[in-house]
């Protein structure tokens, strides 16, 4: 058996340059408030064939709401999978569009899905294309950079935008240079788990290194204690706070330009230690399933390798 080694990233944070810009009144008004923890509005829960959106009640409103576009990992059917995380984006007043997942390798029918949701006479008028994110887990944190790089080309998210991807696997349909263009307003905060011996993190590494950078330092890398599992299910959401208090910061971050909220979303420092094992070690690793010549034909076709160790240095 080759051994093990250890890597170990204390704050993989990225920080901003300074504060040039005077803090509002009203941004340090809404600071206040204690981030992760849920704003108690009431939810809706309508089914759209294959998508599920949670919503505030807002159906009956004219008011429109931003919108947060979820991407399961592999093979969810069901949206109670993740049932806890979509109930808190809703309760913050945001509208979530949770996707099917058939074990696609693809985001076509994730964007496309969406847009017929989007488009439906609900909610073509009450969701807010202007204001977008896109939140993955596993297959999904991996396919929600093509899916924000599908809907940048449509001109969504002009008044704010981010990606939130969890435990990446494989940025299918995207290649080096393809990553860079996701645009440099574009905030991406990627988080791993210490625990996740399920997927390579190998593989978010190499996607986060891949990324632009720019000068006002919107991409975050963070790394907290728990398994490939943690953003699952039906959980209190005081056992989800790693998650729930920086996606909570980013959303008010981006769609309502709090910009006290960066520190808490972007500029977060982690000191967890993730034990880096050999890829095959892993079920879902940089190289992918030897067996699936389809998957390894698709990653030699967008050319980039997971597996380098050159991020690191």
């Amino acid at each position: 058996m080759q051994s093990y080694f250890v890597i170990i990233f204390f704050s993989f944070s990225l920080f901003m340059a300074g504060c040039k810009n005077a803090t509002s009144l009203e941004d340090i008004n809404i600071s206040k408030r204690v981030y992760g923890k849920s704003l108690n509005k009431e939810i809706e829960i309508r089914s759209f064939g294959n998508t599920t959106v949670y919503a505030p009640k807002v159906f009956d409103s004219a008011k429109k709401i931003p919108t947060v576009l979820f991407i399961p990992g592999w093979s969810s059917k069901d949206h109670k999978d993740y049932s806890s995380l979509l109930n808190f984006i809703a309760s913050q007043g945001y509208g979530v569009i949770y996707s099917i997942c058939e074990k696609e390798k693809s985001a076509n029918h994730f964007i496309e899905r969406f847009l017929t949701t989007l488009e439906s006479e609900e909610l073509s008028k009450k969701f807010d294309i202007t204001k977008i994110g896109v939140v993955g887990h596993s297959s999904g944190g991996g396919i929600s950079f093509k899916v924000m790089s599908e809907f940048l080309e449509k001109g969504f998210g002009k008044d704010g935008r981010f990606i939130f991807s969890m435990s990446s696997w494989f940025a299918f349909e995207m290649r080096s240079d393809d990553l860079q263009n996701l645009g440099v307003d574009t905030k991406i905060v990627m988080q791993e788990f210490s625990s996740d011996f399920t997927t390579d993190p190998r593989i978010s590494l190499t996607l986060f290194s891949k990324l632009k950078v720019s000068e006002n330092k919107n991409r975050d890398y963070q790394v907290y204690k728990g398994d490939h599992s943690y953003p699952m299910g039906d959980k209190s959401y005081d056992k989800m706070q790693a998650v729930l208090k920086p996606l909570d910061a980013l959303m008010d971050n981006v769609f309502n330009k709090n910009q006290t909220a960066y520190n808490e979303a972007l500029n977060v420092e982690t000191n967890e230690t993730i034990i880096l094992k050999e890829s095959s070690f892993y079920p879902f690793n940089c190289k992918g399933n030897s067996a699936d010549i389809a998957l390894i034909s698709l990653l030699d076709e967008y050319g980039i390798d997971y597996c380098t160790m050159d991020v690191l240095k």
